[in-house]
């Protein structure tokens, strides 16, 4: 639903009756009134579905809802304390993974599965759209320098080139169903402050020593190099 809030107006110009049924339903559970649409936007709507250029699609993990009908409480995992988060919305769901998920320090879900469902929805149910771009995907980790180094060192980062394996694997398979994507940014080039986590959380490609400002190589780097010049995903 937190997709199709969005989607739906802007890829199809018109909100699918399963959508305004899950809108409707929670807002009761809410005790708020139904939002209204006049014929003049709904017009603006289903004109600018027809100007798009590409959807830009930003995916790091999936989330899976279970009935929940308490108090609303949310508790975000900002440092990395694995296990700490909490998400329930009355009248919406509780966040509760399935057993057996992988996941980061943050709490967030390692489920390739969920990229190619994202990429197969979109193609599916949004024909209007000539074309997808995956403009964000990649890990969090927590990472540091070896106690030796020189400007030649290469930070092992064995978790982050398992992580876009799958991940791309998972894009190539929603390529082969039919899926449009053009292109694939990772996130990111080198380490940078997270909104909400600081410097503590790591993506870059390339590593940065935050007080010195110099950079150092991650072995993901060199492995996402090779898979752009040879567009193959290694075994």
């Amino acid at each position: 639903m937190e997709n199709r809030l969005y989607l739906d107006g802007t890829l199809a110009g018109d909100y699918a009756p399963k959508t305004l049924a899950l809108i409707k339903e929670i807002l009761a559970a809410n005790q708020q009134p139904m939002f209204k649409r006049t014929d003049e936007e709904m017009a603006a709507i289903k004109k600018a579905a027809h100007q798009l250029d590409f959807v830009g699609v930003n995916n790091y993990f999936s989330k899976w809802l279970r009935a929940y009908h308490g108090k609303s409480e949310t508790i975000h995992n900002g440092d990395g304390s694995k296990g700490s988060s909490v998400a329930r919305l009355h009248g919406i769901g509780e966040e509760k993974k399935p057993a057996g998920i992988e996941t980061t320090d943050w709490d967030w879900s390692i489920y390739p599965r969920g990229m190619y469902d994202m990429l197969m929805r979109i193609h599916r149910d949004y024909p209007l759209v000539p074309a997808i771009y995956v403009t964000e995907n990649g890990i969090g980790l927590k990472e540091s320098l070896p106690a030796e180094v020189t400007p030649n060192t290469v930070i092992a980062d064995p978790k982050r080139i398992d992580y876009l394996k799958k991940y791309l694997s998972a894009i190539a398979d929603a390529i082969q169903a039919g899926a449009n994507v053009k292109g694939y940014f990772v996130w990111s080039l080198q380490d940078q402050f997270s909104w909400t986590n600081g410097y503590s959380k790591r993506y870059g490609l390339f590593f940065v020593d935050f007080p010195t400002q110099k950079r150092y190589v991650k072995q993901s780097a060199e492995w996402l190099k090779q898979v752009s010049q040879t567009h193959v995903i290694p075994e």
